[in-house]
């Protein structure tokens, strides 16, 4: 997917701000971003994969 110029390897949907916003990686990048599309902005969201699982995914799968 390319936003703003950049590309980005869409990993899915993570519903940060709003339904839709897509989880996204970059080349040689280890930062996890979102796009959220409603601001049409691109933010990180974690410094790398381990903190995406261990502390968003867990956190979201421990409270369910």
């Amino acid at each position: 997917m390319t936003i703003h110029g950049e590309q980005y390897c869409v990993l899915g949907e993570f519903w940060k701000e709003a339904d839709g916003d897509q989880l996204l990686l970059r080349t040689g990048d280890e930062t996890i971003w979102y796009y959220a599309h409603e601001q049409d902005k691109v933010k990180p969201l974690c410094n790398d994969m381990t903190e995406l699982l261990e502390k968003k995914l867990a956190r979201y799968l421990n409270a369910n």
